[in-house]
């Protein structure tokens, strides 16, 4: 039994609408021009960003991705609003931590998939009334803190691939040095050819071990590009400065005419109902 009513009532809230369009439209610029005057009458703040890359740890035959803090953008956000990165950023500027506190924000970086396990860019911004070179310290000192703090998996793989080469070198250069007596000892006269049949035989395995222990220094080294350009974080950049209002104009323009349009809409469903009343009476 209510639902004709119902559909009447509506159909004739839409027909006032519709016949008080110009009213709607109204709303819907003046409401736009407000939150534009809003947010251009709001104070000059600085802005600074810088882009991280937060990695992509692999497996230690550096094939498979693995899941650690770096692969998890949200690591970021919550390191950086940390008390420690934020009295660690204030005393790199020189500021009161106070001054930009409230504006450290960051966001992943569109264009990655996180489903398929890629770690996406991730872009820390920092708002507040500080002057451009030191806002942009606070980000690279934020930006640093939260590399820290997702970096320990891959810095301790780097730091033992570096002593894996180190040790390499010893023994090719104690190789080389072996090789070069015998070298002496075979060309030499002083031996019986039986002796330096087994001298040889000892020069042969030198080189043997010499290109095995090269092979491994090398696959070695190819690991530690691998980690240090691939699976180490890093910063992309440097970070940057500008000036901007405390309010996006384009937010408040959008919110603006909304509520705009809301207030019109409700004006002229009133003006229709009253204009029914005065009919009715």
């Amino acid at each position: 039994m209510n639902a004709p009513e119902d559909e009447v009532d509506f159909g004739r809230y839409w027909a006032a609408l519709v016949a008080r369009w110009w009213l709607l439209v109204a709303g819907l610029v003046v409401g736009a021009l407000v939150g534009f005057l809003v947010a251009s009458g709001s104070k000059q703040v600085t802005r600074a960003s810088v882009t991280v890359f937060l990695g992509q740890p692999l497996s230690a035959t550096g094939s498979n991705p693995i899941q650690t803090l770096g692969t998890n953008p949200s690591t970021i956000r919550t390191v950086i609003h940390s008390e420690a990165a934020i009295a660690k950023a204030a005393s790199a500027a020189g500021v009161d931590a106070a001054r930009f506190k409230a504006g450290i924000s960051s966001q992943a970086v569109a264009g990655f998939v996180a489903k398929l396990g890629q770690t996406p860019l991730v872009a820390i911004s920092v708002t507040g009334n500080v002057p451009g070179p030191k806002l942009r310290v606070i980000a690279t000192s934020l930006a640093g803190s939260a590399l820290a703090a997702v970096s320990g998996f891959v810095d301790q793989k780097i730091a033992t691939y570096k002593e894996q080469i180190a040790q390499d070198g010893i023994e090719l250069r104690s190789i080389d040095a072996r090789f070069d007596q015998v070298a002496r000892e075979v060309t030499g006269k002083s031996l019986s050819s039986t002796d330096k049949l087994a001298l040889l035989n000892l020069q042969a395995l030198a080189e043997q071990r010499r290109t095995n222990v090269l092979s491994d220094q090398i696959q070695a080294k190819q690991f530690l590009a691998q980690a240090e350009t691939v699976e180490q974080g890093h910063v992309v950049g440097s970070a940057t400065a500008a000036k901007t209002t405390a309010r996006s104009r384009r937010n408040a323009v959008a919110i603006g005419a909304l509520i705009g349009l809301i207030v019109a809409a409700i004006a002229a469903l009133a003006w229709s109902r009253r204009r029914s009343d005065a009919a009715r009476s």
